[in-house]
């Protein structure tokens, strides 16, 4: 009975990772849907009206019937991973009511491209700063079924990110929440980084910049480069970047040093110390001193014998 409650446990678990992971943002592999591009980053002033395509390809066999609607988005964790907002949630950057599509619904032949136009209208009265929409396509895949009818397979949902800044009095702020290492004491390569930086403003921004490890001495022996992908901090929300130093042959302590860019002119940093002690390769010389020191003492002791 245990043992099939914890396989119907697995079994529900599974089910709900692969019902967490259906929201692709570039590519669905089920029914060879991409688009492009993913992400858009639009600056605009109260007023303005913005016209902008997206690109949907079908790579797939098969004819697809897709669905286009608009979302808010948000992030899901701190890895910055879009999270698409239901339409009863209320988001304080919400632009979903501005964009216009020139179609709702279209059908897309195997190995066809297709642009899907639309316009984004900024209220006059529109909040400065950032706001975030998703042009979302829901693809069915359409393919020749018995004679009663076609069959029809649902398929994942993909989106076009757009990051819209509106110009204004907007807010640009951000707070080195932590810069910490999963230890304070290695034996062994990597040593990892965590650089958790919270935007307490109103608009989205990439923070830039590196971490400089320095031995004992004051020498640099170690450079990584933090956000290398160049991923945004949406308002409100705390992101996570992570690196790997692998140090090879190295003994002491170092002190490692972040420091970041964002926003123009708006920096942080912060840093921390921590020791490399390779305690197999010491033991094995501790092993050697005392194995050298007894056969050095038991000649000496020999020699005053004879």
């Amino acid at each position: 009975m245990k043992k099939m409650f914890v396989l119907l446990f697995g079994l529900v678990t599974l089910v709900s990772m692969l019902g967490i992971y259906s929201l692709v943002y570039a590519a669905d592999a089920a029914t060879g849907l991409t688009i492009s591009p993913v992400t858009n980053e639009i600056n605009a002033a109260p007023g303005d009206v913005y016209s902008g395509k997206v690109k949907v390809t079908n790579s797939g066999s098969s004819t697809t019937e897709v669905t286009v609607s608009v979302k808010d988005f948000g992030a899901q964790d701190e890895s910055g991973k879009p999270a698409v907002l239901s339409d009863d949630e209320i988001s304080s950057y919400s632009m979903k009511n501005w964009v216009r599509v020139t179609t709702e619904k279209f059908e897309i032949a195997s190995k066809e491209a297709i642009d899907i136009n639309y316009s984004i209208t900024v209220p006059t009265t529109a909040e400065p700063g950032g706001h975030y929409g998703m042009i979302m396509f829901s693809p069915s895949a359409k393919s020749n079924g018995t004679s009663s009818g076609s069959q029809v397979t649902v398929g994942a949902q993909i989106g076009s990110m757009i990051l819209l800044n509106v110009s204004g009095n907007a807010i640009t702020n951000g707070s080195m929440e932590e810069f910490s290492i999963n230890k304070k004491f290695y034996s062994y390569s990597p040593v990892k980084f965590i650089s958790r930086i919270l935007n307490s403003g109103s608009v989205h921004f990439k923070p830039e910049g590196n971490i400089i490890i320095k031995n004992a001495f004051g020498k640099e022996v170690g450079k990584l480069a933090v956000n290398e992908t160049k991923g945004n901090v949406l308002p409100d929300q705390i992101r996570k970047f992570e690196n790997d130093w692998s140090y090879g042959n190295r003994f002491g302590w170092y002190t490692a040093s972040v420091d970041l860019s964002f926003g123009g002119s708006n920096s942080l940093s912060s840093s921390l110390i921590f020791y490399i002690i390779p305690w197999k390769e010491a033991l094995g010389v501790v092993v050697i001193l005392i194995i050298a020191i007894y056969i050095l003492r038991h000649i000496q002791w020999k020699k005053q014998n004879k």
